[in-house]
């Protein structure tokens, strides 16, 4: 009979390589994982601890009137210079109780939490605020990776709308009802071979992107934005650039009307002015229909 199968493993606990027949085995020894075992416990005891001690700590300051930027600071949970800046940006005014000590009113910082959709440490536990966050808000950065758009444009909508921000454990959270109202998640992927990326574009008209980007905004080209990229209509481009194949069937361009009957162009302009020629314009194309200028021509012709 063949001997089970041992897998060299290290203890998490001492360190120490040993060799074990389960592929799961953590430990060297029963006294490892006992030991083990109590200082997770250990552990988890001091994160309650620590949560409890915030809990008071966190009470204690709300039930204050008057506060130092530090106690301010702790019990929104943000940081001083986020105090200093609600101190310019907020309105919160300063009590100076001498020359080198300033308190805060709480009251004023109620104030920041006068909307019943925004969660306020000071009248909220760190536990029902943890429970809210997940519930009732979204982070700047979750918002941005959700909804695929750039800081810019995120803080350009925050300004519009008025949509303010909650700092928590140093943190912006925004309501998420706000910005589910506000921004649409992406549709799904589209299908691709209607549309040219800016580098095949740049490839193919020896244009650089700047242009690129000048043209389809002048233009009102339709694009779409998919993975970070920019994909233009095919259809609009080639209709633009005069590369439409039922287009060009019915229509010629100025370069070939010039070749084909050796005129100049401008004398072609004052042609197609006078005798009232139906032409089409394409971006910075112009088209004139076949059938106008070959019979105008064929009447030069046979005079």
């Amino acid at each position: 009979m063949d001997s089970p199968k041992t897998y060299s493993k290290v203890c998490q606990h001492c360190g120490r390589i040993f060799q074990t027949t389960e592929f799961a085995g953590k430990f060297c020894s029963d006294a490892c994982a006992k030991k083990a075992y109590k200082v997770r416990r250990k552990q988890q005891f001091q994160a309650e601890e620590s949560a409890a001690i915030k809990e008071q700590r966190r009470k204690e300051l709300a039930e204050k009137e008057n506060l130092s930027i530090t106690e301010a600071a702790q019990l929104l949970g943000v940081s001083r210079n986020t105090i200093y800046s609600l101190i310019d940006t907020a309105g919160i005014q300063l009590m100076r109780i001498s020359k080198r000590t300033i308190r805060i009113r709480r009251e004023d910082l109620d104030k920041l939490y006068d909307s019943k959709r925004v969660i306020s440490p000071l009248t909220h536990s760190i536990q029902e605020i943890e429970e809210a966050k997940a519930e009732q808000l979204i982070s700047r950065s979750e918002i941005i990776a959700t909804y695929e758009i750039s800081d810019a444009y995120f803080f350009k909508k925050m300004k519009e709308n008025g949509i303010k921000c909650q700092m928590i454990s140093g943190i912006g959270y925004y309501p998420q009802a706000d910005i589910k109202r506000l921004f649409k998640k992406p549709s799904p992927p589209k299908d691709l071979s209607d549309y040219y990326s800016v580098d095949e574009l740049c490839e193919k008209f020896n244009m650089n992107k700047q242009t690129v980007y000048s043209y389809v905004s002048q233009h009102k080209t339709p694009k779409i934005k998919q993975d970070g990229k920019v994909y233009i209509s095919r259809i609009h481009w080639n209709r633009e650039h005069g590369l439409d194949p039922q287009e060009q069937q019915e229509y010629y361009t100025i370069e070939q009307i010039t070749e084909k009957y050796g005129i100049t162009r401008n004398h072609l302009y004052q042609l197609i002015k006078d005798n009232r020629l139906k032409k089409i314009q394409r971006g910075t194309n112009i088209l004139v229909l076949r059938t106008d200028i070959d019979a105008y021509f064929s009447r030069v012709r046979n005079k």
